[in-house]
């Protein structure tokens, strides 16, 4: 089911994950998948009357809690996820999966001190267990955390250890995320060279496993890392890799983070106009987000290229 979904099948990816549930009924990482499949075919609806069903089945019952908690979380509606979560962990205090969707809806709702814990709790289940890939997830969004509070070398330190933990298990696919993390903590810090190597390595595991998303994603933040290190032309080439991989997969968000790093890398090589054209390019998508930052990212851009001009 894994490899279907990131191949693309989303069709094929729902059968067998059905099928995965169906025979693995208390693993929750299908659910999970489940929610993520029918969102892929625009039928996110679709999904919630299955696994309402699966609440009257003594063997479905916690697992399909948690999949409606992260069905609530994609739809932002967090006071119905924090709910399904708290149900979830009251259920079965050792459902380290649980504690990890309670920490993504504190973190989403602005509480990060709240989502450590929820993720320290589920590190510790994990590794209790033996579980090192979900130990390894766990250490991931802790690391976000420390980065996003500013906390720059614990984070880094945590993706150091969340990688080693991937690579014992040859979770390619968890490597490649985490490495693209590290990147950008690594970048935050100012190490440029090692973020850039990192995220090559992030690249290469994209292209092998056929991740065309995380492809897209890794070409932007390449982009923006080039910015930082000078190094404008390189900056233009991924950006302009990521646009094209964007339409391709149908990401108007990529498409406009992609455009929005080519305008950077303009204005800073002196190419008001060229920048300006791509904002024109980018406005319409951006307008089109729900979230303004994206608009006011590409309004910044198009005001200092019309200064330059």
């Amino acid at each position: 089911g894994e490899t279907a979904y990131f191949a693309g099948d989303y069709t094929g990816a729902r059968q067998l994950v059905l099928q995965s549930i169906e025979q693995a009924p208390g693993d929750p990482r299908p659910y999970y998948r489940l929610v993520d499949t029918y969102q892929k075919l625009g039928q996110l609806d679709g999904v919630e009357p299955i696994l309402a069903s699966m609440l009257a089945s003594e063997r479905t019952r916690v697992c399909a809690q948690y999949g409606l908690g992260c069905l609530a979380l994609k739809r932002q509606d967090l006071t119905a996820a924090l709910a399904a979560a708290e149900r979830a962990v009251a259920a079965d205090r050792h459902f380290g999966h649980a504690r990890l969707l309670l920490g993504s809806v504190h973190n989403r709702a602005g509480r990060p001190r709240q989502a450590l814990k929820a993720w320290e709790q589920a590190r510790k289940i994990f590794h209790a267990s033996g579980d090192a890939g979900d130990e390894a997830w766990a250490l991931n969004r802790i690391a976000l955390v420390h980065r996003q509070l500013g906390a720059l070398r614990e984070a880094c330190l945590e993706f150091t250890a969340a990688l080693a933990l991937q690579r014992a298990t040859g979770d390619r696919q968890a490597q490649m995320v985490v490495l693209g993390n590290l990147a950008l903590a690594q970048a935050d810090l100012g190490d440029l060279e090692q973020s850039l190597a990192a995220l090559a390595q992030s690249l290469a595991i994209a292209r092998e496993v056929g991740d065309r998303e995380h492809e897209c994603w890794i070409l932007t933040d390449l982009a923006y890392v080039n910015v930082l290190a000078g190094q404008y032309h390189r900056a233009i080439a991924c950006s302009d890799s990521a646009v094209v991989l964007a339409r391709t997969i149908d990401s108007p968000l990529d498409e406009v983070s992609g455009l929005l790093n080519c305008a950077t890398a303009n204005l800073d090589l002196g190419n008001p106009i060229r920048a300006l054209a791509v904002c024109h390019e980018a406005l319409p998508l951006a307008n089109a987000l729900a979230d303004p930052r994206h608009r006011a990212g590409v309004s910044l851009a198009m005001a200092e290229a019309y200064l330059d001009l």
